[in-house]
């Protein structure tokens, strides 16, 4: 089986157009031709827009610090195409997780300012966008990628901590392989254009070693390959200007494109803004008014909202004793079960009641089903009044309500002869105490 690569890249950020230039590619902003616009749901960003990136890194910023200090960091992080082909959606975001995870504990977590996910593309990746900041607080993006020692750490300890984690190996470490610059790149493509001729001497089979009886000579095979090298070499400068032409066509076709997209925006946020200037056109109106005028409506509307607050409070308290007296019914067949004395009393009663009610405890009258309980409990059974008037507020669907309580311990009062005290309601367990 082949060995899968981590691949683990940095560029430097100078200015915030080299930040909003970047944003705009990551989040589809602008056309991004080697995306699939049918797929960019499945993208996955840190935060809704670039403007709030720009925003985060904006506010990690020192307050001063010199004009040509790199101000961020664009990391990608990716992997070889057929490492994801073998991989669960599952095991790529956790890479993925892990990478952010990486760059956070490198960076610390305030200064990763924003990343993305890009599931549009060929192959998936991830970008990440880090505020360079030193341990003294200051712009120091030398001490993260300065110079080719300081990558190649980088890229060790990525591979040693994530790459390994995931099946992904590390490139080959002080490989030759590099990016040809820019300067060398644009050198070579203004050579003069060469035309190429092919003679019988070209073609002719070149000595490679000469020997004492005969000579060895170059195969057809080898002088293909020469000739070959020798074309590719001769029209490279051609074909280099063919390719940046069709680069520099696609990059214009996307500027266009960028500016259709901004004038549109530019026309929505004008939209939104006369909506808006409407919708806030009556409070405009309020700086018309004159000062007792403003009172006084200040005044009416603080009366209306007072109103609305005892309304929902009202409504609050109707529905807890709703739920309330819901949960004492549903809990009648556990107290007639359970329980003796005065509560096994008045549940019995209770589902009796429920029961010619044809099941509707709406219909119950509760008073007379707790004057019964009392009244046996009492008078039957012997039992203590202030036990029995405890049982029947914790238990009855009708105590919820206080003045319903005080009407049961002036029943029972009247039944035994003497005066109950009212009942001490305890925070720490449900239902009242005996005082």
């Amino acid at each position: 089986m082949s060995a899968h690569f981590a691949i683990l890249r940095t560029a430097k950020l100078k200015s915030f157009g080299n930040v909003g230039g970047s944003l705009s590619h990551t989040y589809r902003t602008r056309e991004t031709t080697n995306a699939d616009p049918q797929r960019a749901d499945l993208n996955e960003h840190s935060h809704s827009s670039p403007g709030e990136v720009m925003q985060a890194l904006r506010d990690r910023l020192p307050e001063k610090y010199r004009k040509d200090a790199v101000i961020g960091l664009e990391y990608f992080v990716g992997a070889s195409p057929q490492w994801f082909q073998d991989k669960t959606r599952q095991q790529q975001d956790d890479y993925f997780r892990q990478s952010i995870n990486w760059l956070e504990k490198r960076h610390g977590k305030e200064n990763v300012v924003g990343w993305s996910i890009h599931r549009d593309e060929s192959s998936p990746h991830l970008v990440a966008y880090v505020v360079p900041m030193s341990d003294r607080g200051t712009l120091n993006a030398k001490q993260w990628t300065g110079g080719a020692a300081a990558l190649s750490k980088m890229q060790t300890e990525f591979a040693k901590t994530v790459g390994s984690r995931n099946d992904l190996e590390r490139g080959i470490e002080g490989s030759k392989a590099h990016h040809q610059s820019i300067k060398s790149f644009y050198a070579q493509i203004e050579k003069p254009a060469q035309h190429v001729t092919i003679s019988p001497q070209t073609v002719e089979p070149k000595i490679l070693k000469k020997g004492f009886l005969s000579n060895e000579y170059e195969t057809p095979e080898t002088v293909a390959q020469r000739v070959t090298a020798e074309v590719r070499k001769a029209y490279a400068p051609a074909v280099e200007k063919a390719k940046l032409a069709a680069s520099e066509a696609r990059r214009a076709d996307e500027m266009t494109l960028t500016a259709k997209t901004l004038a549109r925006e530019k026309k929505e946020l004008t939209e939104r803004l006369n909506g808006l200037e409407r919708h806030l056109a009556p409070v405009m109106e309020l700086a018309k008014l004159a000062k007792h005028e403003f009172a006084q409506l200040v005044l009416q509307t603080q009366e209306r909202v007072n109103a609305i607050k005892v309304e929902h409070e009202k409504a609050a308290e109707k529905e807890r004793v709703r739920q309330e007296q819901q949960r004492r019914i549903d809990d009648l067949v556990r107290v007639e079960r359970k329980t003796a004395g005065a509560a096994h009393a008045f549940a019995t009663h209770a589902l009796e009641a429920i029961r010619k009610a044809g099941g509707n405890a709406s219909k119950v009258e509760w008073p007379e089903v707790e004057k019964v309980a009392i009244y046996e409990s009492i008078t039957q059974h012997r039992q203590d009044p202030k036990k029995v008037l405890s049982a029947i507020v914790k238990h009855s669907p009708g105590m919820v309500d206080q003045a319903r309580q005080d009407k049961a311990r002036a029943f029972i009062s009247t039944l035994v002869g003497k005066e109950i005290a009212p009942l001490k309601v305890s925070k720490e367990r449900e239902g009242p105490s005996l005082g």
